[in-house]
């Protein structure tokens, strides 16, 4: 723990970064603290040695995702994807739905994320409970700077996560196969698969929305499922 502020106060106290580290023991092995040096400043929005983003999110399970052999809400999870330069260590930072509200916020554990690199946080860990008539994903700092947020609305349909296509772009879609700690893919070939904005005459899911066209038998079953679709 580290104090900013001035005085003793207990909301000046703050979780170590992980910047700025100088801590060692005594075989030479770095600590997390900067024992006789300045405490480490909290990170600002531009001096991140990596961008992270929340890169998929998977709101209603039916299968043992997590592997810990059973299926429940519990399998719900959260996936973060670190877009480089460099490696940032998660300790402190924080994940979040709707702001002041639903569920409380998860501290992250001394993960380290390296460039180009996933790690998935399941709700059996984090209790974050991601509703499935729509809610926020939050991404924040030690302090409590928003870094990455995402928003959904009603979901319907089991094992299909929302998530970014490409990884960690700007576009987000809904219908993806759930793939913690790996690339995301489509659920189904690119070949019958469009990513774009929703004609009128279907529901909106935000940025993203699938549009399955052209398989009758496809689109029967994922309506079967309570997935959204629609028709050329």
């Amino acid at each position: 723990m580290e104090r900013r502020g001035g005085s003793d106060a207990p909301d000046h106290w703050y979780s170590f970064t992980g910047f700025a580290g100088i801590g060692h023991d005594v075989a030479g092995n770095p600590i997390q603290g900067t024992p006789r040096g300045p405490n480490s400043p909290p990170p600002p929005p531009l001096w991140i040695k990596g961008r992270i983003v929340i890169n998929e999110v998977l709101i209603r399970p039916h299968y043992d995702w997590e592997g810990n052999g059973g299926v429940t809400s519990g399998d719900e999870f959260i996936e973060l994807h670190n877009l480089g330069p460099g490696d940032v260590f998660l300790r402190g930072w924080m994940l979040d739905d709707i702001a002041d509200g639903g569920s409380r916020p998860y501290i992250l554990p001394g993960d380290t994320i390296l460039p180009g690199g996933y790690v998935a946080y399941f709700r059996s860990k984090t209790g974050l409970a991601l509703n499935d008539d729509g809610d926020s994903v939050r991404f924040l700092t030690p302090d409590g700077y928003l870094v990455d947020e995402i928003h959904y609305l009603s979901v319907r349909a089991y094992n299909l996560s929302y998530g970014r296509l490409p990884d960690g772009s700007g576009r987000l879609a809904y219908g993806l196969w759930p793939t913690p700690r790996r690339p995301n893919r489509p659920f189904v070939e690119s070949a019958s698969l469009a990513i774009g904005s929703a004609p009128s005459a279907c529901p909106s899911l935000g940025p993203g929305l699938l549009r399955f066209a052209r398989h009758p038998a496809l689109a029967r079953w994922l309506s079967s499922l309570g997935l959204w679709f629609c028709r050329p």
